[in-house]
């Protein structure tokens, strides 16, 4: 789970589909989730993995309804012959 954590994070931060700091946090939360379940208690790592998917979640929403802050992808291929 941790590597795949990771690997999710650093493909979130790759597409720039959501705000950098959604990548940064699913990289840091759950091995935070974990380290705070075994130095706090049981029950507090589900604590910090909603709050993740909480601030995830919102930041899916904010993108969402603002269209047009969307970044353009422009594609670097040659554009082809053109037909007249």
């Amino acid at each position: 789970m941790l590597i795949g954590s990771i690997l999710l994070g650093a493909m979130t931060l790759r597409a720039r589909v959501v705000p950098w700091w959604c990548g940064v946090l699913l990289i840091v939360g759950f091995p935070l989730g974990d380290v705070v379940d075994t130095t706090i208690g049981e029950g507090s790592e589900a604590i910090v993995l909603g709050k993740l998917w909480v601030l995830v979640g919102y930041a899916l929403l904010s993108s969402a309804r603002a269209p047009d802050q969307q970044p353009v992808r422009v594609s670097r291929a040659s554009p082809g012959p053109r037909i007249r």
